[in-house]
């Protein structure tokens, strides 16, 4: 089991828990932006389209970089969703996408949009090779030229989550 979190506002916490996740609701405007781009540049074999995942964070990787608030965080059992429709895709070239359409616009981010879809894996093949993976790409990414930054996994949910699979997250004092 594998504890998969799904951060939300405030006010639409109780909305989720009692009506599930929606892949089709809420999308920050930045989001927006990068899913345009990654789709322009999706591989035909993967049908999925990223404006419509529901996005969640490894408890592990949320730890790591995140500083948000808990009560605002709502939790599934990687064990209870389709295998078949959940992926991980390194964030971190979805945040250099971002950056890249701050500074110059929308043009040339083919490469990036592909190294996106071309690192992404089947969740439960990185559940259990993440550190070997996260290791991979960071070693190569440096010595492409693409700079120094740590694999931020995302992983993406390419259905909706019933709220009978939701619960509310509770961090332990173990989990630090």
């Amino acid at each position: 089991m594998t504890l998969l979190l799904h951060e939300t506002q405030g006010t639409l916490k109780s909305q989720l828990m009692s009506e599930g996740i929606k892949n089709h609701g809420y999308s920050r405007p930045y989001t927006v932006t990068v899913n345009e781009v990654l789709n322009k540049h999706r591989p035909s074999q993967f049908e999925f389209d990223r404006s419509e995942a529901v996005y969640f964070s490894c408890e592990r990787d949320y730890l790591k970089f995140k500083k948000n608030n808990s009560e605002q965080i709502v939790v599934v059992d990687s064990n209870k969703l389709d295998p078949y429709k959940l992926f991980v895709f390194p964030n971190s070239i979805a945040e250099v996408i971002l950056n890249r359409i701050e500074h110059y616009g929308h043009t040339n981010l083919k490469t990036e949009a592909e190294n996106y879809w071309n690192t992404g894996f089947p969740f439960h093949y990185y559940d259990k090779n993440h550190v070997n993976i996260e290791e991979q790409f960071t070693s190569y990414f440096k010595q492409s030229g693409f700079g120094d930054f740590e694999y931020c996994p995302e992983v993406l949910y390419f259905d909706e989550v019933p709220a009978q699979l939701l619960s509310s997250y509770k961090k332990s004092p173990a989990r630090k």
